[in-house]
């Protein structure tokens, strides 16, 4: 079975799903909304996760800790790297914790 994307017409998130080709169009996950749009995926390209992370690491060089709009880039281009999108709120989150709080482990 395909993996299907989909945009909610009412709160703007995307998501993906797992279904058959022809079955109607999920609810998002998020608000519960009907009113989602099938979108039209992007192409994959396979890499190792070895290669994601190195590649990854050659970009993080040089990079701005201190500065939020950077940090937030880098985690957008991780999560999206890692197949795991990131939705704003939760970037916002992880950008306004203080590291000084995070747990050394």
């Amino acid at each position: 079975m395909p993996v299907y994307e989909y945009r909610c017409e009412r709160c703007g998130r995307m998501f993906r799903k797992l279904i058959n080709a022809s079955a109607e169009a999920p609810p998002c996950p998020h608000c519960a909304s009907e009113q989602v749009a099938r979108l039209i995926s992007r192409f994959a390209k396979v890499r190792s996760e070895e290669a994601a992370l190195e590649g990854l690491a050659d970009r993080m060089e040089g990079l701005d800790e201190s500065d939020p709009q950077a940090m937030r880039q880098m985690m957008r281009e991780m999560s999206s790297e890692m197949g795991e999108e990131l939705d704003e709120d939760e970037l916002e989150e992880l950008a306004e914790t203080d590291p000084a709080d995070a747990d050394p482990e």
